[in-house]
């Protein structure tokens, strides 16, 4: 039986890592090492992770010394991974849970396309939000922007270009042959940006009989929006326009580019700080063309923006 390592970097989400690590242990095929990477929370996660799962020999702690973003906790779980004899690494989001025979799904995707003459690499679960709707936007195709697929193709074995991190499972011999995960990305776009890496060493696919309960929306999805949490945006461009260009061309710039300002069009239309926000999406899509990940556009550094105070590196957690 091929062995699997789970990695999975947290942020003061106590109720729903606990929920997902109930979920691992609940696998059909028993996952050999859950790794656990606390990403400098506040919250105790670990402790209460210590408290329902006492001595428990597969789980594997790991902490921070400061929120690097799910990126570098993602690049730092896959990194203790590959120091141990496993042969998959399995990508999962503090926020959701494995169906119980999500794993074995995926497993016996890969015997059927071996048997097929195919190399899979990289095989995705289908992600399911919590009233039961397929989240397409989490596997597809990328030419100069993503390109989700259709929940009316969601069926069966799909060939697919790009995976979400939340449950999907990597070959370990593709991350070594194309490079580790870009932690620099902080969030958002750092997936898309390994699987067209991987696409080189093998194939990916779309499982569809595996499933993952995914519960990463709370409230109105309109606060995703809100100025307090427009900081993520900038980190969205930025990696955006860096992974189209790099992987793709320069021929996708001027599209991305077109894409930058109809966002900045939308903050014109219905958002306050229009100036700010603006400069934001200016600065990540110049940032991208460049290849500069030196800003560091945090939660911490927003607010002191949005306050109009003096942002302090040194003061951060």
């Amino acid at each position: 039986m091929p062995r699997v390592a789970a990695v999975i970097p947290t942020y003061n989400r106590k109720k729903l890592l606990l929920e997902c690590l109930d979920a691992l242990m609940r696998q059909t095929v028993p996952v050999d090492r859950i790794i656990l990477v606390d990403n400098a929370g506040t919250d105790g996660s670990m402790d209460a992770v210590r408290e329902r799962y006492p001595g428990h020999p597969s789980i594997e702690f790991h902490a921070l010394e400061r929120n690097t973003g799910a990126a570098m906790g993602f690049h730092f779980a896959v990194e203790a991974a590959l120091r141990g004899d496993f042969d998959w690494i399995w990508f999962t989001d503090d926020d959701s849970e494995p169906v119980d025979d999500s794993l074995e799904r995926l497993l016996e995707a890969d015997t059927h396309l071996h048997a097929d003459g195919r190399n899979p690499v990289v095989l995705a679960s289908l992600k399911i939000d919590t009233l039961g709707r397929i989240q397409s936007n989490h596997n597809g195709t990328f030419s100069w922007r993503q390109a989700p697929i259709p929940p009316a193709r969601c069926h069966g074995i799909v060939p697919i270009q790009y995976g979400a991190y939340t449950g999907l499972l990597v070959r370990r011999e593709a991350i070594e042959s194309q490079g580790t995960l870009r932690g620099d990305y902080f969030i958002w776009g750092d997936d898309v940006e390994l699987c067209l890496r991987l696409a080189r060493a093998g194939d990916l696919f779309l499982v569809s009989d595996s499933r993952v309960l995914h519960k990463d929306f709370i409230g109105d999805p309109k606060d995703r929006f809100t100025l307090g949490n427009f900081w993520r945006y900038y980190f969205g461009m930025r990696n955006w326009v860096h992974t189209a260009r790099i992987h793709r061309g320069n021929w996708t710039v001027p599209l991305v580019f077109a894409a930058c300002l109809y966002r900045i069009l939308t903050i014109w239309t219905g958002m306050d700080r229009k100036v700010l926000r603006s400069r934001l999406m200016l600065r990540a899509f110049a940032d991208g063309l460049r290849g500069d990940f030196s800003n560091d556009f945090t939660p911490d550094r927003w607010k002191a923006m949005i306050g109009g105070e003096t942002y302090d590196p040194a003061a951060r957690k």
